[in-house]
C-alpha cells in the first residue's frame, strides 16, 4: 500500500506517504513480523502507524500510534503483552500494520505533524464507530446516547450518538 495523503489544518498542509502494509504473523496468542517485511519501513524517520484487522478487502483500525523511529516502535509493540492480547482478541481476520511517513515542508517539525495526524486519525476512527485499543492496551469504553421525545431536535442531532 503506497500512496500519498494530504491533511490540511488551519495552520498548515501536512503531507504523509504510505510506505508499507506489514502483515503480522500469528505466534501462539501473539504476533510477530518477518525481518524482510520490516525492511519496507524506513529505519529512521517520523511517521504514524495503524494496527488493523483485514478481512477480505476491508480494514478495521485497532490501534493508532506515532513515533520518531516507526520500525523500532512497531518491534516494541510486538513485545507488549497487553497490546498484542487486545489486538489478538479483536474480530477475526488477518492483522496488519499500515505505515505512513511524514514529509515535512519548510518550517514544519516532523514530530508535531505526526502528533497532529495521530490525533486526527484517532478522532476520525472513533467518529466512524471503530473500537480502538488505547495506549494502555485496554479498550476505550463506548458510550451510546439515544434521544427520545420531541422530533424537533432531529434537524440538529441524530437520534442515536456513540462516542
Amino acid at each position: 500500500m503506497v500512496g500519498e495523503s494530504r491533511l490540511v489544518s488551519a495552520r498548515a498542509e501536512y503531507r504523509l506517504k504510505w510506505v508499507a502494509c506489514v502483515e503480522l504473523v500469528p505466534l501462539g496468542s501473539f504476533y510477530t513480523v518477518s525481518e524482510d517485511a520490516l525492511k519496507a519501513i524506513p529505519p529512521s524517520g517520523t511517521g504514524v502507524y495503524v494496527f488493523c484487522r483485514r478481512h477480505g478487502g476491508r480494514y478495521s483500525p485497532q490501534y493508532v500510534g506515532r513515533s520518531k523511529r516507526v520500525r523500532q516502535r512497531i518491534r516494541e509493540h510486538l513485545e507488549r503483552v497487553t497490546l498484542m492480547r487486545a489486538i489478538a482478541n479483536g474480530e477475526p481476520g488477518r492483522r496488519v500494520v499500515l505505515v505512513a511517513m511524514v514529509q515535512t515542508s519548510r518550517g514544519q517539525r516532523a514530530s508535531r505533524v505526526a502528533q497532529d495526524v495521530e490525533d486526527l486519525l484517532l478522532r476520525h476512527f472513533r467518529e466512524s464507530q471503530f473500537d480502538l485499543v488505547n495506549e494502555k492496551g485496554m479498550r476505550r469504553p463506548r458510550r451510546t446516547v439515544r434521544w427520545t421525545g420531541s422530533k424537533a431536535y432531529r434537524a440538529l442531532i441524530p437520534p442515536q450518538m456513540t462516542y
